[in-house]
Order: structure tokens, then C-alpha cells, then sequence
């Protein structure tokens, strides 16, 4: 939907008129809800069932409450006075869900009546439900009573006009205050500007750039100003600001407010995973009652409209659960809903990579976005986690019990059951190994899915999905999980090609066959092809050519790497070259690990940060470091720890302290990044090790599918992502243009050629130092000698 201003029209397709009337956006899905296939999909269905390739466009222009409105819809077939639509679903063709239903026959009545507007005469109703689940689609007639069809469109004009209102003020009066917005803060900083003007032209010409930009010059706000703009520009509709971390949300939540006091009347919502906002605890499922139900939708009417006039620059989580508790509505539907109003959109990368929670009203088929990613060095990794499939003996077992009292879906799980034993077993049988303890192992690795396997989940998922109607509320509630997890690893299977491989296992009595995407690239590059434009933007996205390639990047990508914008002189950086971190020798070199430690530590006490590579290294490490200065102040990162533990460990770093504080984590954790230790609070770090993944199958396919591919499988499997392991600890350190610290990298490997070509422009000073006495040395220089440590 858009409003044409010059005609002073509004503009909407069929599903956009349809979904907005009826308070969604465009198209309307739930979690459980319909999918819409792909153009192509749809093509395929029309030339099986209508024998047609193309569709048949319905346009029409109509006034209604003095407003105009323009709509245009295609069908798949009009003839015969009938109007045929075929019309996607994710579950059983036979037996649509309420909602889905009550969507399609609006569908259907909009299209009669503009078949009658073009055409003349009347038209009946033929609507063709396919699923991915079955090639059978179960056909839906109805002859709509005279006049059924112009008033049914009279209904949606009437609520369009109202809901329409905050859309045309946001075209006639917001956006330009989004053009001449300054500048939110006193100067431009370095770099910042440069910075600016590439994201600027990024947007405005539709492309792609990975930019590479130190702490501290300000990404969230050099990334968002120039957004703005655009946005107000008319060049971009929406932009997504993507982030893997609350953090990352809250930094831009507070630029966002900068701007909007700058003069920008910006409107952004933050939203929210259901589990983690819904007030009740508790993930909702399809038919379990709610109190704060999302089909109320005079009070969601209310509620959003209460939020418009707070006039907010962000609509936090926290507002949304205190707005869907004063109207009784379920915050995360609220925030759903008003993000239709909203020109940026706060959310979580999987919102737009994870095929099960991607937003399907905004990414089923794209639009003029422009998607800003935060942190887009995790960005590969979460990608390979989303589109990850795994199934086992066991899970079957438990899914098998929660079928019991259901003969003919017990049946249906038992046969699959034994369609992947006799699987699993066959692929197996010359792959099983003895080991040690007497144990029996197999293991497999292939870049081709078994014959069947997917067919036979997608079967699985299907008679799931078909027994659900008849089954008591009891079993419903336990099974429609279960029916949507098997629809969902059958999708990500369907995308299994030669990027992917796949392991099959048998260990302890299961079997184990997981899927693994090696190569992300195509996936994000799908993804982000959705919207018009993309900036993938962090302090440590280096090497540039490595994360171009693995994030999707194409030949006319831009690229920039952004010098530092703080004094070089703040910045101390050593390496101890004469000591190896490797997992065999650690044990060997723990006491010249903990002498280095301390040796910076006496350099000037203060609050230090020790980053090892493994949980097992750093009790080893901390045990040691306390048994040769049991005076120490120290504390210790511990597993699992909980959000007040986490919060309870940084409080611990004063910077109103007076003596040493240690503090040990593990690298690539919770304390690796996303943290602003500020000033006295954080004044050096200590990054033990380069930052390897650990060893394992996964890593080693990565490898060995790099190799093939560009002959850089271990940089793409271990070196690169360890590296990045590496700089995301050290950047804890200078945060601002006021600090000062040191970074002391200890392992001999940070000398060696491989190395030394990813050492970031701005440790340009790094001096290489093989004993802890001329550690002490380049210390004391730096932090009594003016600075001056070159």
C-alpha cells in the first residue's frame, strides 16, 4: 500500500486491501498460519489445474468516503462467470483453519467484485487450496448472493479509510521532517562522515555495502541518519535495523530519540520474541485460550491507536507490555500491527533469516526495504544455526507417546519409525567402528540427502497436520508443535543442495541424522534480495573479503573499511611471541601465561579482563593465577550463568576502584562483545590463544567444502572466525575517545605470516615482545611516559 500524493489516492493490491481492513498487515501470518509459495511455485499450479501460465490483472479506481482508492489484484482464470484463485497454505487443504478461510474468501469476493466492475454481469467463486504437504488441492466453491460482493467491498473502503489515516499523515507530513532533520549530536567525528555519505548512496541506488567501522566512530547513528533520509526521500518505505543482541536494539532505540528531537518525527517499534514478551510466560499456541487474545479487535484498534498518539520515536518491549496490559491485548501481536505504521522496525536477525519466525507479512514476497545489520560478523554463523535440521531415534519415541489414544497417527509415527531405522541402518552397515570402551559407533557425512527422507517428513508433518481438527484439545495443544517443527525441518531440507551436508551417526543405541548449511552465502543473499537495499555494518568485519563472500556479496557490492577515530597513543598493543597456547602445550606454558598476566597487571593495577579459549583453560588458568598471588582480587565467567549473575559480574568492574581486579571469560562469549566497560571501568585485556573453533566435524566439512571451493578452508573454518574471536575481546578495551588501555595477545602464532596480514589497521603500533620483562618495559613506558610507547 502507498498513497500516491500527487493523485491523492490510496494504492493497494488485493491482499493489501483485504489484510489492512481487516487490521493486518500485508500478507497476514501467525506462526501457524498460511505460507505463500513462491511466483514460480504458483505458475506451476496454474498451468496444472488451469492450464495457463500467466494470471489475469483486475484493476479498478473508486472514491469512498471522499477518499480515492486504487486497487489492483490478479486472478488465475475468469471465465465461464467464474473467478478461480488458487491460494497457498502451509497445512491440510481439506481442512483450513478458520482464519485462513475467512482470508481467502475475502480474496475472493474482492476479486468478484472487481470482475464485475471490468466485466460487467456477476461472477461465482472458485478457490483451489494447495499445500507443499500433498500434490492434491481440495477445491472451494460459493455463489456469492446478489450484491454480496459490492458491499463486502464497501466494508473494507470504510475500515481502509480509518486505518489509512496515520499512513497519508506520515506521506504529507512526517516524511519531510525526515529530509531536513540534522545532524542529532554537536560534531561529526572522523571517518563518521565518510561513513554517512557511502550508506547514503548504498540506499539511494539500491545496493549493497559491508562496511567495516571501529568502535567508537559512531556506526548506529552513521548507519541510521543517512536511513533516515532516505526514508523521508521516498527512496526506501521501510527500514529494518537487524541485530543479534538487545544491546545492538537499545543503541539504536537511543539514536532513533536523538533523532527525533533533532527534528525527524520518526516512528520505530522494537520488537520482541513472543516467548520473551508474552506477559503470561508462555509461547502461545494455536487454540489455547489467552486472556490477552489477539483477536480482539476493537481493544487492539484501541491500543494501537492510544501508541500513535504517544507520538514516541521507539515503542519499547517495555511499552508494548505495559499498553497490552492496559487494553488486555497480546503485546506481541500489538507490536506486529503497529509496525505497520512504524518507518524503522528494531528486530532480531532471525526475523528475516530464520525461515520459522521470519515476519512472513513483510518478507513473503519483499518490498522497497532497506535492511541495516548490526554486528554482521554473527551473522553467518546464526544463518547456519537457522537453517540446521535434526532428528533422532529418540525424538520420534517421545513423539510416538504423545500419539497414544490416536491409533491412525500412532500407526503413521511407527511407520516412520521404521522407515528410518531400516534408512539409517542401511547407510550405515560399513561405517560402524568399535571403539575403546567397546563401544559401537557409524558416522557418514554426504552431500546428498537419503533417498526419500524428505518426503517422508514432509508425510509426517502432513498427517500431523490432518489429525489435528479431530483431536481433543489435550492432544492438540501437545501435537501442533510437533506437526509445526516437522513442517519446518522439511523446509529448510528442501533447500538442501550442495552447500549443505549432511551427517548421519549412531551412537549410544539412536540414530542421529543432522544437516548442516557450509556455505551461507546463497541463503543470505535470497534473503536480502527481499528488500531494495543492505548495509552490513561492524567493528571487527575483517578480513572484508572473507565476510563479502560468505554474507552474500556480489561483484557490485561496495565495500569500506573506516579508520579509527581515536588517538593511536591511547592504545598499547603487545604480543608475547614466545609462548604457545596450542591445546597440547597449554599445560606447559600456564605459568608463563599467569607471569604475563601479572606482569600487566602491576604495569598500573586496575580492572583487567583475561579472555581464554575454553571454559576447562580458564579454571585451569584462574586456579594457577590464584595460587601465585592469592591476594588478587579475581572473579570468574561461569556456565549458564543467569541475566542478574551476568549484570551482578560487570557491576564488579568499578572505575572508582583503587586496587587490581581480574576478571576471567571465555573468548567468543557472553563478554566478548556487546559490552561497554567505559573509561577506568575496563583498562586492558588479556586475550589468550587465537580464538580457534574447536575441532570437530562440522568445522572440518567447512574446511574441506572451502578447500574445493577457493582453496581457503582453513581460513574460512578456523583462522577467520577465530581471528574475529580475537579483536571482538580486545575491542572491550577503547570505547570512546576519552580511554586508555592495553591489549596483550599471548600465543606465538600472532607472529606468524597467516596472522600477521589480519592485524587491523589500527594496531599498526603492535610490538612483538618475547619475555615478560620487556613486557614490563613497553607497559611501564606507555602508562608513565606520556604515552609514548613506540
Amino acid at each position: 500500500m502507498h498513497y500516491d500524493q500527487e493523485r491523492k489516492t490510496l494504492c493497494f493490491s488485493g491482499a493489501e486491501l483485504v489484510d489492512f481492513a481487516r487490521r493486518r498487515t500485508t500478507p497476514t501470518y501467525r506462526d501457524e498460519a498460511e505460507e505463500e509459495q513462491s511466483a514460480e511455485g504458483r505458475e506451476v499450479w496454474r498451468r496444472q489445474l488451469i492450464g495457463q501460465q500467466d494470471g489475469i490483472p483486475l484493476t479498478g479506481e473508486f472514491t469512498r468516503e471522499g477518499q480515492a482508492f486504487s486497487v489492483t489484484m490478479t486472478v488465475d482464470d475468469l471465465t465461464g462467470g467464474c473467478v478461480t484463485l488458487i491460494y497457498p497454505m502451509a497445512g491440510n487443504p481439506k481442512s483450513p483453519d478458520p482464519e485462513t478461510m475467512r482470508r481467502a474468501r475475502g480474496m475472493g469476493f474482492l476479486a468478484a467484485y472487481l470482475a464485475e466492475h471490468n466485466c460487467g454481469g456477476s461472477f461465482s467463486l472458485k478457490i483451489y487450496f494447495v499445500s507443499p504437504l500433498t500434490p492434491f488441492p481440495e477445491v472451494y466453491e460459493e455463489e456469492p448472493k446478489h450484491g454480496a460482493s459490492a458491499r463486502f467491498f464497501e466494508r473494507l473502503c470504510d475500515r481502509a479509510v480509518v486505518h489509512a489515516a496515520p499512513l497519508i499523515d506520515r506521506q504529507v507530513r512526517r516524511l519531510p521532517t525526515l529530509v531536513s532533520c540534522r545532524f542529532p549530536y554537536p560534531a561529526v567525528r572522523e571517518g563518521q562522515r565518510e561513513l554517512m555519505e557511502t550508506v547514503y548512496t548504498t540506499l539511494a541506488h539500491g545496493r549493497r555495502l559491508y562496511a567495516c567501522a571501529p568502535t567508537g566512530i559512531g556506526k548506529t547513528v552513521s548507519v541510521l541518519y543517512p536511513a533516515v533520509r532516505a526514508l523521508g526521500e521516498g527512496k526506501v518505505e521501510k527500514v529494518f535495523y537487524l541485530t543479534p543482541k538487545n544491546t545492538a536494539s537499545l543503541a539504536a532505540a537511543e539514536t532513533l530519540t536523538a533523532l527525533q528531537k533533532a527534528g525527524a518525527e520518526v516512528r520505530g517499534v522494537c520488537l520482541s520474541a513472543k516467548d520473551s514478551i508474552c506477559p503470561e510466560g508462555r509461547v502461545c499456541r494455536k487454540r489455547e485460550p489467552c486472556r490477552l487474545s489477539p483477536s480482539a479487535p476493537t481493544r487492539e484498534d484501541q491500543a494501537t491507536r492510544f501508541l500513535l498518539e504517544r507520538n514516541a520515536a521507539v515503542v519499547t518491549r517495555e511499552m508494548l507490555l505495559d499498553v497490552g496490559r492496559q487494553f488486555r491485548v497480546c503485546p506481541y501481536e500489538l507490536g506486529l500491527r503497529y509496525s505497520l505504521y512504524c518507518d524503522v522496525i528494531i528486530c532480531d536477525y532471525n526475523y528475516l533469516f530464520d525461515p520459522r519466525v521470519a515476519l512472513k507479512r513483510y518478507f513473503t514476497e519483499g518490498g522497497n526495504y532497506a535492511f541495516l545489520i548490526d554486528e554482521a560478523h554473527n551473522l553467518a554463523e546464526r544463518v547456519r544455526e537457522s537453517y540446521a535440521t535434526h532428528l533422532s531415534l529418540a525424538y520420534l519415541a517421545r513423539l510416538k507417546k504423545l500419539t497414544v489414544g490416536v491409533r491412525d497417527l500412532t500407526r503413521e509415527v511407527e511407520r516412520f519409525i521404521y522407515f528410518y531405522r531400516e534408512m539409517m541402518s542401511r547407510l550405515l552397515r560399513g561405517e560402524v567402528r568399535e571403539e575403546k570402551a567397546g563401544e559401537r559407533t557409524a558416522f557418514l557425512a554426504s552431500h546428498e540427502l537419503p533417498d526419500g527422507y524428505l518426503t517422508e517428513v514432509f508425510g509426517l508433518a502432513y498427517a500431523l497436520f490432518d489429525a489435528l481438527p479431530r483431536l481433543s484439545d489435550e492432544k492438540r495443544l501437545a501435537l501442533t508443535p510437533e506437526a509445526y517443527q516437522l513442517k519446518n525441518m522439511a523446509e529448510k531440507l528442501a533447500h538442501f543442495d550442495e552447500r549443505f551436508i549432511a551427517f548421519l551417526r549412531y551412537r549410544a543405541g539412536d540414530f542421529y541424522l543432522d544437516t548442516l548449511c557450509l556455505d551461507p552465502a546463497a541463503v543470505i543473499d535470497e534473503r536480502l534480495s527481499l528488500g531494495r537495499s543492505a548495509v552490513l555494518f561492524s567493528a571487527t568485519l575483517s578480513p572484508l573479503p572473507y565476510y563479502r563472500e560468505i554474507l552474500g556479496g556480489r561483484r557490485n557490492d561496495l565495500s569500506l573499511e573506516v579508520p579509527s577515530p581515536f588517538d593511536e597513543e591511547h592504545l598499547a598493543v603487545c604480543a608475547m611471541d614466545k609462548i604457545s597456547t596450542r591445546y597440547l602445550e597449554r599445560e606447559d606454558t600456564v605459568r608463563e601465561v599467569v607471569r604475563a598476566i601479572l606482569t600487566t597487571v602491576k604495569a598500573k593495577p586496575g580492572n583487567y579482563m583475561v579472555f581464554c579459549p575454553s571454559y576447562h583453560y580458564l579454571i585451569r588458568l584462574h586456579e594457577a593465577l590464584q595460587k601465585a598471588v592469592p591476594a588478587l582480587e579475581t572473579l570468574c565467567q561461569s556456565q549458564n550463568m543467569s541475566q542478574a549473575e551476568r549484570e551482578q559480574f560487570l557491576a564488579r568492574f568499578d572505575a572508582a576502584s583503587k586496587t587490581a581486579l581480574v576478571g576471567f571469560c571465555v573468548m567468543g562469549g557472553i563478554y566478548s562483545e556487546g559490552i561497554d566497560l567505559v573509561g577506568k571501568r575496563l583498562i586492558g585485556a588479556v586475550v589468550v590463544g587465537v580464538g580457534l573453533p574447536q575441532l570437530s566435524d562440522e568445522r572440518e566439512a567447512i574446511r574441506a567444502y572451502f578447500d574445493e571451493k577457493n582453496e581457503e578452508g582453513r581460513g574460512f573454518a578456523y583462522v577467520y572466525p577465530g581471528m574475529n574471536r580475537v579483536l571482538q575481546a580486545a575491542g572491550r578495551v577503547i570505547r570512546t575517545e576519552n580511554d586508555r588501555g592495553v591489549v596483550l595477545l599471548i600465543d606465538d602464532r600472532f607472529a606468524s605470516p597467516e596472522y600477521r596480514h589480519l592485524i587491523p589497521p589500527h594496531w599498526h603500533g603492535l610490538r612483538y615482545v618475547g619475555s615478560s620483562r620487556d613486557l614490563a618495559h613497553l607497559l611501564d613506558v606507555f602508562w608513565h611516559g606520556e604515552g609514548k610507547n613506540r
